[in-house]
């Protein structure tokens, strides 16, 4: 799957694909179509506590310079989950809400976020 055809999805509420995501159901439609990994779903009232926290012993944490594709970016406000994406290609793959799926750089998304932690999927 090429993941760049994703681009300019819109975002909505608990949906994971194939045409409307929220940034979990992002992650969970790349995982089972390009790498035939199957994640939980997650409600959006529950994601930002459980996407990567009751998960997380299947996910391993990464020093940022050893991320690669596929490889989780989670986003912190204070010390809040409040986003998530994928690594892609040295840049992050994600959809906001207002914004839709979009490839941006990172250090250009760290604008509202006191700061990120990287993981890869055992």
């Amino acid at each position: 799957m090429e993941l760049k055809q994703l681009i300019g999805k819109q975002w909505e509420a608990g949906q994971s694909g194939p045409d409307t995501f929220d940034c979990w159901g992002l992650i969970r439609y790349i995982y089972n179509e390009s790498l035939d990994i199957q994640l939980p779903f997650v409600p959006i009232w529950d994601y930002i506590d459980k996407s990567v926290s009751q998960y997380r012993s299947q996910w391993v944490q990464l020093k940022h310079d050893k991320r690669s594709d596929f490889d989780l970016i989670v986003f912190y406000s204070g010390f809040r989950l409040v986003h998530v994406g994928l690594s892609y290609q040295k840049d992050v793959i994600h959809c906001q809400k207002g914004y839709g799926v979009s490839i941006e750089q990172i250090f250009k998304m760290m604008f509202g976020y006191t700061f990120y932690e990287t993981y890869r999927y055992r």
